[in-house]
């Protein structure tokens, strides 16, 4: 897990609403730090930071009416070169190139004065780049075509994910070390926690769980709060987060070693601060039986919460066990025991909105079948116990070999889908983003779909949330391919059939290689979402300071 190394933030309007803006204005005014691109609807702005000499505003010079360039220091000393085409007729975006003659760190920012929207792009101090990024600003017709006529649209459906409301941004304040494996809840007034994984000494084995809240205009409520008491000296634990009725939001994890003992539990109010001390969810004997999984952790639309981990080791046998809580974070009932199938793997919950849960996991092999990963999932009633018999969601297509990574979405009409990759090597038929749709009594609605069959090597699980159009909206990780160069986080809006509405977009800008995004989550409520990832890159044996994205190798 090493290199992973900044946790970005995208603050998103659900449901496909306008972005965040500026004041818009007809046209562009030049200026001498300000150059005017594409008509004068596009402004260019550069400020920069230099050790030993301050930092300033770039000073602009027009060349042609897509293009300038900047510069910092003195006019014959050119820093930066811009350049905004019009890519509507081919994709539906405006295309951004800009190349830089300098390793200054600066921050570039493009204002569309049509629309208002903003896309800004940073480049840390040692870092010599030129990038491209052909999905800038939200997507829209090219002139003169009409958005009724565009082929993918369906009535009443959202045309494209939710856009992109302001830029990404950096949600921790510590930035030594290594961050990694962020997870996001949402409160219903759009107030969101975001919970991360952090390593002080990458090249060391410290780790320890930080989380922040946001308010739903995505400025900081609280500073970073530490969830865990005992520092972990083995595996990085992988934390998940939940959010009530109440604003309150509840931390799960287990101790991160490879035998993990311990799964552990914390609830933080509104403010941030902790509303008692950590809880023990799950804990071995003391022979070391059962190990626990990272569990999982949902919120009960009640106003408590519903925690899932799997309890495995016992030869012949493992158990998915199933915790409920109250909104003070008091347990309610004893746990509840579920088939795991021989699983090993964590669970992941869902919540349907009028009561009740969905609990899915994948499994790596069985006491008959020891090379085939199958996937499962258990509806629970609004007490979480079981309802009916455990499905099995892919047994027309077990696949051999690697290992399922899995999201669970709930929908208002009680039905479900599953979506996930499989991680295995050398593009095998199994690779690419999979999803299955099932209706309320558990009947499979469609067949095993692969909606995004082309993006490489699979590392990191997808996020989903389903939307009140009963939609799915889905992110994925890219790493880039030769027909798809740019690596990113990917997202999509697919209907009850899987079918594309409007285009794939890519929610994160940075693009500098050998940077990475990785572990997409996502959290809505009402109007509001939040998307965010880990970017990086592993840096054995590369010094990560002049070319990790936040310039210091690590962070949160």
């Amino acid at each position: 897990m090493q290199g992973r190394s900044l946790i970005l933030l995208a603050f998103l309007g659900a449901l496909a609403l306008a972005p965040a803006r500026v004041a818009a204005q007809a046209v562009c005014s030049p200026a001498p730090t300000a150059l005017c691109l594409q008509g004068s609807r596009f402004q260019a702005e550069v400020t920069w930071t230099a050790p030993g000499f301050g930092s300033g505003a770039g000073q602009a010079v027009p060349l042609t009416e897509d293009t300038g360039y900047f510069w910092f220091f003195g006019s014959s000393n050119v820093e930066l070169v811009v350049k905004v085409l019009d890519g509507r007729a081919v994709n539906r975006h405006f295309w951004v190139f800009y190349g830089a003659l300098s390793d200054v760190a600066y921050t570039l920012t493009i204002t569309d004065l049509q629309t208002g929207a903003r896309e800004v792009f940073t480049n840390p101090q040692g870092r010599l780049a030129s990038v491209s990024d052909v999905s800038a600003f939200n997507p829209e017709s090219p002139p003169g075509a009409s958005r009724a006529a565009s082929p993918a649209a369906a009535p009443g459906a959202p045309l494209e994910a939710p856009l992109r409301q302001g830029t990404e941004f950096q949600a921790n304040v510590t930035t030594a070390g290594d961050q990694s494996l962020p997870a996001v809840a949402m409160a219903p007034d759009g107030s969101f926690m975001v919970v991360w994984t952090q390593n002080a000494n990458p090249f060391g084995s410290r780790f320890d769980l930080f989380g922040r809240i946001y308010a739903a205009d995505g400025s900081p409520r609280t500073g970073e709060i530490r969830l865990n008491q005992a520092t972990f000296t083995s595996n990085p634990p992988r934390a998940r987060v939940a959010a009530n009725a109440a604003g309150r939001f509840m931390t799960v994890w287990s101790d991160g070693s490879p035998n993990p003992l311990r799964a552990y539990a914390r609830l933080v109010g509104p403010g941030g601060h902790p509303l008692g001390g950590v809880i023990l969810l799950a804990a071995a004997n003391a022979t070391g039986i059962p190990l626990i999984s990272p569990p999982d952790v949902v919120a009960d639309p009640a106003g408590g919460f519903l925690a899932a981990w799997t309890a495995y080791g016992v030869p012949g046998s493992s158990a998915l066990v199933t915790q409920r809580f109250d909104a003070q974070g008091g347990r309610l009932g004893d746990p509840v025991g579920i088939n795991a199938q021989f699983s090993s793997e964590p669970p992941r919950l869902a919540a349907f909105p009028g009561g009740g849960f969905l609990v899915a996991w994948a499994t790596v092999g069985s006491l008959t079948d020891s090379f085939v990963s199958d996937l499962w999932a258990q509806r629970l009633d609004a007490s979480g116990q079981p309802v009916g018999a455990s499905i099995l969601l892919n047994p027309e297509s077990r696949q051999l070999g690697g290992k399922a990574l899995i999201a669970p979405v709930a929908y208002a009409d009680g039905g479900f889908s599953v979506i996930w990759v499989f991680t295995q090597l050398l593009f095998s038929p199994g690779d690419g983003l999979h999803a299955r749709r099932f209706a309320a009594d558990g009947k499979p609605v469609t067949g095993i779909v692969s909606i995004q069959p082309d993006f490489s090597f699979a590392t990191t699980a997808p996020a989903a949330v389903a939307l009140p159009s009963g939609d799915t909206w889905i992110l994925w990780n890219h790493l880039g391919t030769h027909e798809e160069p740019i690596g990113g986080i990917y997202s999509g809006v697919f209907d009850s059939t899987w079918a594309l509405q409007g285009e794939v977009t890519r929610v994160s800008t940075f693009s500098g290689s050998p940077n990475v995004q990785l572990d997409p989550a996502v959290a809505a409520a009402g109007v509001h979402a939040v998307a965010l990832w880990a970017s990086g890159i592993y840096t054995f044996p590369i010094d990560p300071q002049p070319i990790s994205q936040d310039g210091s190798g690590f962070g949160v």
